[in-house]
């Protein structure tokens, strides 16, 4: 079986960035179940990618990549956005923040430059991507946003956004623009209360997002790329702070919204149809390149394929003829980008760049 073929029935390739934490002394890295789970159950095979120094400029050896889902993790850098020149804590604030939030507020470089160049590589090329928590900073970042070094000490009436004491159970209110998809997600409510393991958040949404759900103070917790949403044609662009994946009843595995695993569900449609449309494309290419060698294996023998068939039309019986083929959310200052217009189909369909720019086959 020839390498197309093999790549035409493989399962759709999912690329998750693992994290690292302490067990036993030595660095291991991990990813959550509720992530592989869910990506599995919605048709995908995940595969890890780990962050050990190196992997950012080994990725082509993950080829073919249909998606890439990016989730939990530490801090990102702030000399990779403008956090160390507009950020309003003082360095005695952000020691505090530091020894406040010892598990998140380290710095790891190396899952920075690997999510960064896979968000950038699904940008380019518009694979889908869905980033949850840290992976929709990593999103905003990449696009040319900002964040709250610590959203609390920043934003303080906007609630606390991490509860060490009560981690699963901690909610608070977020309220949903219309004719966005998180709105239809959640079946039309205008607001639903969402768990929260985060210390920092949006402050500059990137352009071209949009705002999709809103905590107090118009701190954003879920936007969208309008001009990259569809998943039936392969195009999914989408950050959410929240974990939907976690959002479960107590001692059950039930979710607390019917709408919970509709943003991996969406996702992984989009995933689907992005695989479909690059082996059609590879399809396509293969037959331009078969036709290509044939003319000039013809011009350069002088004879033989073409003219073979010119001379088969030529001494065809005449009777012979050719075949045919057959909620508004609280005033705030924050910039939540603007809501595009409802329209049928993908919600919304704006004009966009050709999706197959910098494709390698």
């Amino acid at each position: 079986m020839n390498s197309f073929c093999d790549q035409s029935q493989m399962l759709p390739r999912v690329l998750i960035v693992s994290r690292r934490t302490i067990r036993k002394n030595k660095f291991v890295d991990f990813v959550g179940e509720y992530h592989l789970e869910l990506i599995v159950a919605y048709g995908g095979v995940p595969i890890i990618v780990p962050r050990v120094s190196g992997v950012h400029s080994l990725l082509r050896g993950y080829e073919p990549i249909h998606g890439v889902l990016l989730c939990e993790g530490e801090d990102i850098d702030p000399s990779l956005y403008d956090g160390e020149t507009s950020s309003s804590l003082s360095p005695e604030e952000l020691e505090e923040v530091r020894r406040l939030h010892p598990g998140d507020a380290s710095v790891d470089h190396e899952k920075d430059f690997i999510e960064l160049a896979l968000a950038e590589l699904c940008l380019e090329r518009g694979t889908p991507i869905l980033g949850i928590c840290r992976g929709a900073q990593i999103l905003n970042v990449a696009c040319g946003g900002s964040l709250f070094r610590d959203v609390e000490k920043e934003l303080p009436d906007t609630g606390k956004h991490v509860d060490y004491e009560n981690y699963d159970g901690h909610r608070h209110p977020v309220w949903l623009v219309e004719n966005t998809p998180l709105y239809s997600w959640f079946g039309g409510s205008p607001e639903i209360s969402v768990n929260s393991y985060h210390h920092q958040g949006v402050k500059r949404l990137a352009e071209r997002f949009v705002a999709m759900g809103v905590a107090r103070e118009g701190l954003v917790e879920g936007f969208y790329d309008p001009n990259s949403y569809c998943p039936e044609e392969g195009k999914f662009t989408v950050g959410l702070q929240f974990h939907p994946e976690r959002m479960r009843r107590p001692a059950t595995e039930e979710f607390e919204y019917p709408g919970c695993p509709a943003a991996y569900q969406e996702f992984m449609n989009a995933v689907i149809a992005y695989k479909k449309k690059v082996n059609n494309s590879k399809k396509i290419r293969r037959k331009v390149f078969f036709f290509e060698g044939a003319t000039a294996f013809g011009r350069r023998k002088g004879f033989g394929f073409f003219r073979y068939q010119k001379n088969l039309h030529d001494t065809a019986p005449a009777s012979a003829s050719p075949t045919t083929p057959a909620l508004p959310p609280p005033t705030s200052s924050l910039s939540l980008g603007t809501p595009a217009p409802t329209t049928t189909g993908c919600r919304p369909q704006l004009p966009t760049a050709a999706l197959w720019t910098g494709i390698n086959y």
